[in-house]
């Protein structure tokens, strides 16, 4: 045995029961000071030996708001149109929509699309001038990209200040929504203006003109264009209206006569219209027909008016005009109207309507209707109740005079009263010589 294992026996020989007993005392004691610090290190263990530490602040999280508006620059015309970014005017693409409805505005990855709809809903398009239009009762709606994520934006009308609504933008930046124009809104050129930050943190005011129509509901679409004439003698290089209002009621026109139903859509009869005038160019053709939606899906379709002689000869026509963003059960009635083509007493008129190519899984095709109408010219009725007039004078006169009768080669005998002609005696006729004879008759 080692010195050392010697030792260690001789110490535990020596150690008497008390002391013994203080050292378990002791031992225990320090194995159960150690226990608490043991779990501590245990459940730092449980998220990977780090420590977590959380603080709680009793103050909410402060609401975002949209960049300022900026009012200075709500002085644009119904054609114009500014992006700033900061306080930097950049340049941005003002483009009437692929369907005819309403604006884009974009540069880059920042893109608006604005259009206007009326007081029932239905969406409007640009004018002739590629201008936005809106009803006074109606509402804009606003559809954007570009924007940083999880941002506030609003949109604003002016020229009055005017909040029209605020929103947030979704996980990639956009946003849309539907912001309806205050009742009582002045008719006119005005602004709208949308403010938001876009993905360089910076904030985007985009500020476009628009024009408010004043009557709620009226005109859905309006638009003006000159008609093409012909050159046919007598007509005249007059203009075309064009207008889209929404049928009222359950908008079924399948019961009306002349009525197609093709499946996916309905279009009613053409129906022709005139209006006379006194003027020996004027007067007007009214074109107009009814389309109902009777498929699932809402889709674009356009039209084409023209207007012929009974012969064929052109008198005016109106090319591309856009039923747009047409709604299931939707029924729409677009009418024509040709200003200034002369009262040729007899017109042809006809209109294609061309649906797309598949809506539903359905193939379609487009279709032509066609109507006679009839414009009487009132310009010639003074002209002949003159001349009737004055051909009943003359007459007068003729009869007053007895030149009526001469001239419906009737003569009257002057001894008309003498009793020989009345059937009486008659007398030998006188005694007559024969001159030159040298001897009496």
């Amino acid at each position: 045995m080692s010195r050392p294992a010697r030792q260690a026996g001789a110490l535990l020989t020596r150690w008497q029961p008390t002391s013994l007993a203080a050292f378990l005392v002791v031992t225990f004691l320090l194995v159960a000071s150690l226990i608490p610090a043991a779990a501590s290190h245990a459940e730092d263990d449980d998220t990977g030996g780090t420590s977590v530490s959380v603080e709680v602040t009793e103050d909410p999280t402060p609401t975002l708001s949209p960049p300022s508006p900026r009012p200075d620059l709500a002085t644009l015309g119904v054609a114009g149109a500014s992006l700033h970014f900061g306080d930097q005017q950049v340049a941005v693409g003002r483009n009437v929509a692929a369907n005819g409805v309403g604006l884009v505005f974009s540069r880059g990855g920042y893109r608006v699309e604005i259009w206007g709809r009326d007081g029932q809903g239905v969406s409007l398009r640009v004018d002739s001038n590629g201008n936005l239009i809106v009803d006074s009762g109606g509402s804009l709606f606003v559809k954007a990209t570009g924007f940083q994520p999880g941002t506030p934006a609003a949109v604003y009308l002016y020229s009055t200040p005017t909040l029209l609504g605020q929103l947030t933008t979704d996980s990639s930046g956009s946003f849309s929504g539907s912001f309806a124009v205050p009742p009582g809104t002045s008719a006119g050129v005005h602004q709208v203006q949308v403010v938001g930050t876009v993905e360089t943190n910076q904030p985007a005011v985009l500020t476009a003109g628009l024009l408010i129509y004043a009557s709620p509901g009226t005109p859905p679409s309006t638009v003006t264009q000159p008609v093409n004439t012909g050159g046919t003698s007598g007509s005249s290089s007059g203009g075309a209206t064009v207008v889209q209002t929404p049928v009222t009621g359950d908008g079924d026109i399948d019961s009306e006569p002349g009525t197609l139903n093709l499946g996916i859509f309905s279009i009613s009869a053409l129906h022709a219209v005139a209006e006379p005038s006194l003027s020996l160019t004027g007067g007007a053709v009214n074109l107009s027909f009814t389309v109902l939606n009777n498929s699932a899906s809402a889709f674009n379709a356009d039209a084409r008016f023209w207007l012929t002689s009974l012969f064929g000869q052109p008198i005016g026509a109106i090319d591309g005009i856009p039923v747009a963003d047409l709604q299931p059960n939707e029924a729409r009635r677009v009418t024509a109207r040709f200003e200034n083509v002369g009262n040729w007493v007899l017109y042809r008129g006809y209109v294609t309507f061309t649906p797309p190519e598949v809506v539903d899984n359905t193939e379609l095709v487009p279709i032509t209707r066609e109507a006679t109408v009839f414009v009487p010219p009132p310009a010639a009725l003074p002209v002949i109740g003159i001349a009737a007039l004055a051909a009943l004078a003359i007459v007068v006169w003729l009869a007053v005079t007895g030149r009526l009768w001469f001239l419906l080669g009737w003569r009257r005998d002057e001894d008309d009263d003498d009793p020989a002609d009345a059937g009486g005696p008659t007398s030998a006729p006188p005694a007559r010589e024969l001159v030159g004879s040298g001897a009496p008759s």
